[in-house]
């Protein structure tokens, strides 16, 4: 009950397994050691990991915000022909009470006019190589609006200290020379901590690179058992229907047939007869 939402949010990061899910493409490794993917996070959700983790957990430090603007930002073009790209340097608000050196949610807010906002693809790369799309193109968004202090979210910086060149690039992809607009202004909010989070102290996380091995042979018994128990059912249907067969009572032609059938073994015919129901003395 004294967990807060951002530790089950570390907690996830901390326990979750992405070996089920690694034959699927996008995974990426960012600089804090946590493997992540844009379309599965931080991988398949391991209830028992996150129970056993949660029952000595200690508590995330207090989170910090740290907002960067750039200076005297001037508006910068975009069209199809044109992509745009933006590095710019952060510290971290190194020095002052609201330094983020472990990040938790990465925020970036921009404001841009376009001709075709479903035509625009946004990218965020951190200073340790962590590329993340942040946004899509959308074929079914025709809309001029553009976006108006627009919020994008993304957790795979989780853990990474944000120090260093940040680079933006805006792109759109569609060939369509008719589009065109412009960024007109963009801020980075880093939410994060000071200080390291006592899970993460000893090191980088530690992934059971069998876990799926394991899984895969739970189900291989799972189904082993299964189609045991198919083939057992099986069997017995057989069975019960060569059962039924026999029951059925012989014609008098085939009664004629058996008694017609020369040096047959009289046990054999007691056999038949007594499946008709009847006796041969």
């Amino acid at each position: 009950p004294e967990l807060s939402w951002r530790d089950m949010q570390h907690l996830v990061a901390w326990t979750s397994e992405y070996a089920p899910l690694a034959d699927n493409h996008g995974w990426a490794i960012n600089g804090a050691g946590f493997k992540v993917n844009s379309r599965f996070g931080f991988g398949l959700l391991n209830a028992a990991a996150l129970t056993e983790a949660a029952k000595n957990w200690v508590t995330v430090p207090k989170q910090s915000i740290c907002e960067i603007e750039p200076v005297k930002f001037q508006p910068q073009k975009i069209s199809a022909s044109r992509p745009l790209e933006i590095d710019f340097e952060v510290k971290g608000c190194e020095g002052e009470n609201n330094v983020v050196r472990f990040l938790e949610h990465v925020q970036l807010y921009v404001t841009i006019r376009y001709t075709r906002r479903g035509a625009l693809k946004i990218n965020i790369t951190s200073p340790h190589g962590t590329q993340t799309t942040l946004l899509s193109e959308r074929e079914q968004d025709s809309s001029t609006d553009g976006f108006k202090n627009w919020s994008f979210m993304s957790v795979h910086n989780w853990g990474e200290d944000p120090k260093g060149l940040w680079t933006i690039k805006i792109m759109d992809t569609t060939g369509n020379m008719n589009n065109h607009g412009s960024l007109e202004d963009f801020r980075l909010v880093l939410h994060g901590t000071a200080e390291a989070p006592h899970h993460m102290k000893a090191g980088p996380r530690v992934y059971d690179e069998n876990y799926n091995t394991v899984q895969n042979e739970r189900s291989e018994k799972r189904q082993s058992l299964k189609n045991a128990g198919q083939q057992v059912m099986l069997e017995s249907t057989k069975r019960s229907s060569i059962s039924q067969e026999y029951r059925q009572p012989l014609s008098e032609d085939q009664l004629d047939e058996i008694s017609a059938v020369p040096n047959t073994d009289s046990h054999w015919l007691r056999l038949l007869a007594r499946l008709n129901g009847n006796w041969l003395q």
